[in-house]
């Protein structure tokens, strides 16, 4: 039987312990595979590393792989009539946790290898600097980028999508607290507004939009620099006074893959990046808008789990009913979301990260 664990032995662990002032800290396995989640794909989706790791050989089955856990190998299928199809295998118990057990000596050099080849692959991407005098200047490190969208329907990791309450005929208080009637998260055209109802005071729409990104492949000791959110808008209203705005929020979605009613209470208040005015938001369908994040943004993009963020108007967000005016909107009430063919369109965060100096080390899960 294979050993449940890699003990390296007494040269390896004093060495180890000598350079870095402590033994080797166990890493949990399902965190493991989260951490060396894009290198493992690079080694998995060669010759020598399908062999390696116990996967079927590409003769057999040549798709491109795009996930690996201690026991689910997902392949991408391609895309047929607008949707994205995947193939996953999965096992009861941890296979290829196991396999990387029982062959760890000759895993870890073939990681390093590809760690090394994607490091410097990002590098090479990198924009030149072209100084007045025309001197170009490659750089050296950091600036590598990112780009997150969610998935479409049928959705594997993450949705998309609005929540909200719809021809009703309420206060603006009621509106905002109740339980939302109309949920699509597999719509191809959402929205983020506050529309009036021609009863006074009272409101006939509240939507919220959610989005969530997974940006779970990049090792987590990486250094995140900046990111934007960004969206792509067909229509707006700005109706009310004084003029509106749209914030971007964090969620909590019940789930990562669908939205319910109840996800419409799942929106916060604090915001991730200024708002932004409808004013000046591009509604013609093909630019996209963006959102730069601020520090709490940024630290509220995970390297280990899903990225939850979402748009709600300002008044929604503040808490803070706009002077009323009979039958107007204000905020995004159009937008393209994931379903949509394509990625041209869809919403996505832009996440600007730098690696981490390479350090040896050796790692026991």
């Amino acid at each position: 039987m294979p050993p449940k664990l890699y003990y390296p032995n007494a040269d390896e662990l004093r060495a180890y312990t000598l350079r870095f002032h402590g033994p080797p800290v166990p890493v949990k396995e399902g965190l493991w595979f989260q951490q060396h989640q894009a290198a493992l794909l690079s080694l998995a989706n060669t010759d020598y590393g399908r062999d390696l790791l116990c996967l079927d050989p590409r003769s057999q089955r040549p798709e491109t792989i795009t996930r690996l856990t201690k026991n689910l190998c997902s392949y991408y299928l391609g895309q047929q009539n607008g949707r994205h199809y995947w193939a996953t295998d999965g096992r009861v118990g941890a296979k290829w946790g196991n396999v990387i057990r029982s062959r760890w000596l000759e895993v870890n050099a073939a990681l390093e290898q590809h760690r090394a080849r994607l490091y410097l692959g990002r590098l090479l991407k990198l924009p030149r600097l072209r100084l007045a005098d025309g001197r170009v200047l490659w750089p050296v490190a950091g600036g590598i980028t990112t780009t997150a969208f969610p998935d479409p329907d049928p959705e594997t990791t993450t949705v998309d999508g609005d929540i909200g309450r719809n021809s009703v005929n309420e206060s603006f208080a009621l509106i905002r607290s109740g339980v939302a009637n109309l949920v699509r998260p597999s719509g191809t055209l959402v929205a983020s507004h506050l529309g009036s109802n021609v009863t006074s005071s009272n409101y006939f729409a509240m939507f919220r939009f959610c989005a969530l990104f997974d940006f779970s492949a990049i090792e987590d000791i990486n250094t995140k620099e900046s990111a934007t959110y960004e969206i792509v808008v067909q229509t707006k209203a700005d109706g009310f006074a004084p003029a509106g705005s749209v914030s971007l929020v964090t969620t909590t979605p019940a789930s990562n893959t669908d939205l319910v009613a109840g996800d419409y209470a799942q929106f916060g208040t604090t915001k991730q990046a200024d708002d932004k005015t409808v004013a000046s938001i591009t509604a013609d369908n093909v630019t996209y808008n963006a959102w730069t994040m601020n520090a709490t943004g940024l630290t509220n993009i995970s390297l280990t789990t899903v990225s939850k963020f979402g748009n709600r108007t300002a008044y929604d967000t503040d808490n803070a009913e706009p002077t009323w005016t009979s039958d107007v909107s204000s905020g995004i009430t159009v937008m393209p979301t994931a379903e949509t063919t394509g990625t041209g369109k869809d919403p996505k965060t832009v996440l600007i990260h730098s690696a981490a100096t390479f350090v040896p080390r050796v790692t026991i899960f």
